[in-house]
């Protein structure tokens, strides 16, 4: 049991939205605010793992600003809102992993993104595609 639980807590090691938070949020007095504290911690323990600054862009430069993560925020908050909405799921596994495929797509954290449109779209859509390829295997 001890063995499984730690699998469980590996497999949702490094994404935004954990299975134990997903109530939290949709319960939130403002899941905004509740979504920006995520994604901060989200940033801290990916720079933890990876040895690498993504909170900053430089030493003067942060690398969102206060409207971008709250635009940020947004995007959190209604794609929690389209999964258990629309979609009608619920379960805090499957919300946490269709919370993770989106997020990804956003490619933030990413130091070689694309900056021609087509291209970033591009992009997205085949992060997208596989991050649900692997959910449905």
């Amino acid at each position: 049991m001890k063995g499984d639980q730690s699998e469980r807590t590996a497999a949702f090691n490094l994404y935004l939205l954990k299975p134990q938070h997903v109530q939290s949020l949709w319960d939130a007095a403002d899941p905004n605010k509740f979504a920006q504290r995520l994604i901060l911690e989200h940033i801290e323990d990916v720079s933890e793992q990876t040895g690498e600054n993504w909170r900053s862009w430089n030493e003067n430069e942060d690398r969102f600003e206060a409207n971008e993560l709250k635009w940020i925020s947004d995007f959190i908050v209604r794609n929690l809102v389209f999964i258990r909405c629309d979609l009608k799921i619920e379960e805090p596994d499957a919300c946490s992993h269709l919370m993770q495929c989106l997020w990804k797509s956003l490619d933030l954290l990413n130091s070689e993104a694309a900056t021609e449109l087509a291209e970033a779209s591009q992009n997205r859509f085949v992060i997208l595609m596989d991050a649900l390829k692997r959910l449905f295997e």
